[in-house]
């Protein structure tokens, strides 16, 4: 009998093949003959055709000191990749997105036909994004919004920048995006003072880590205010709380006086989108809140604050 393991032994070997037959007198018989060549045609049909017509039926034992050798990029979510490819990140990446600014939109190759938890890609942005975002990967069905990895919530303005490259993971629900901008970020506060002062931006930046905004501010008033009114300065973000509370340092420089007010900063008693001022000499004369001078040309007003938003 024929073939066992990958050895072909004839079946009759016994005798000592068709020689050995041939000097017992054993003449050329269908049934031996018959045996003989389904044993061949068997053990061929467990052959692997390098045309690749037939397929394998059990896994393929390389012997472990073996390799597959020259293989071809792998087009389809069904063939092996190469080494050059798992390297390069072929299949994670996504290259710049298109769609919008909150609506971004790519393509993975192979592409992929559902959302499964686990998977991960890289991409350039194509825009920068002005709040909550999804991503919509090789047009399959309901975009899936973008959260921020600290916060696990929506994202909010600027957290991803045209240009950068971003990496999201999906956790069966949306993806995370493991790394936001944490750039610094320029804007322009808003001066009030009864109504709004015109003033020169100096420096205006802010940047958020988590649930937490940073900002900066440098500004020259080049009109006056109105005294006994509230000065305000306007926020990038709003906080989370309208809480009067001290969320960090600042001054205002009267001009006229040549005098610094060394102040805290603290929220809007009303609107948490505004910082106020507060002076280091009285803790019931806020100047925010009723100052007895007006702002005036070359006055300028600094401060540096954490809140949380």
């Amino acid at each position: 009998m024929g073939w066992s393991g990958g050895t072909y032994t004839k079946g009759n070997s016994a005798t000592g093949g068709w020689t050995g037959d041939a000097s017992l007198g054993i003449g050329i018989e269908a049934g031996r003959h018959d045996t003989q060549d389904n044993d061949f045609a068997s053990g061929i049909n467990n052959c692997l055709a390098k045309d690749g017509q037939n397929a394998m039926t059990g896994n393929l034992n390389l012997g472990s000191t073996n390799r597959v050798v020259n293989v071809a990029s792998a087009t389809a979510r069904t063939d092996a990749p190469t080494v050059a490819q798992v390297q390069d990140g072929s299949f994670i990446w996504l290259s710049t997105t298109s769609g919008s600014a909150n609506a971004q939109t790519a393509n993975a190759t192979p592409a992929i036909t559902a959302y499964t938890a686990g998977q991960k890609f890289r991409f350039k942005a194509g825009f920068t994004n002005t709040g909550a975002t999804t991503l919509q990967i090789n047009g399959i069905a309901g975009p899936k919004n973008i959260f921020d990895i600290a916060t696990n919530a929506a994202l909010r303005s600027d957290q991803i920048l045209v240009n950068y490259i971003y990496e999201v993971i999906y956790d069966g629900t949306q993806f995370v995006l493991l790394e936001p901008n944490r750039n610094w970020i320029s804007y322009t506060p808003t001066i009030t003072q009864g109504s709004a002062v015109a003033k020169t931006v100096g420096y205006a930046k802010y940047r958020i880590d988590g649930n937490t905004c940073h900002v900066q501010v440098s500004v020259t008033l080049t009109a006056a205010g109105g005294a006994g009114s509230v000065i305000q300065v306007s926020l990038p973000i709003s906080s989370s709380s309208a809480v009067y509370r001290n969320v960090g340092s600042a001054s205002i420089y009267r001009a006229a006086v040549t005098t610094y007010l060394i102040s805290a900063a603290f929220f809007d008693a009303v609107a948490s989108s505004y910082v106020v001022f507060a002076t280091t000499t009285s803790t019931t004369n806020f100047v925010g809140g009723s100052p007895s001078f007006a702002l005036a040309n070359n006055d300028a007003i600094t401060f540096n604050i954490s809140y949380e938003i």
